[in-house]
């Protein structure tokens, strides 16, 4: 289980937008972000990524190391990074 502490500290609104966002990714809605979807998320920054960057991102985003990402993984990671560039 993902401890959700990060998410818990930033703005209500901040973390709601945060959740919506990451979960309108998980296309099948089974909790986990396949590549494709990782992949489909950061395309939607503007910025062009290679499939080796892609990955290497998906490593910070699974905290548990079981080589999945999860979305309540990538809801604590982008709580983290929020939280480290307004605090």
């Amino acid at each position: 289980m993902t401890d959700l502490s990060s998410i818990k500290r930033v703005p209500a609104d901040i973390a709601n937008g945060i959740i919506e966002n990451i979960k309108k990714y998980d296309l099948n809605k089974d909790g986990i972000l396949s590549f494709s979807e990782f992949k489909q998320i950061m395309s939607d920054t503007g910025t062009s990524y290679t499939d080796e960057q892609i990955l290497q991102t998906m490593k910070k985003f699974d905290i548990d190391n079981n080589g999945e990402v999860t979305v309540a993984e990538a809801i604590e990671v982008s709580a983290q990074q929020w939280l480290e560039a307004n605090e």
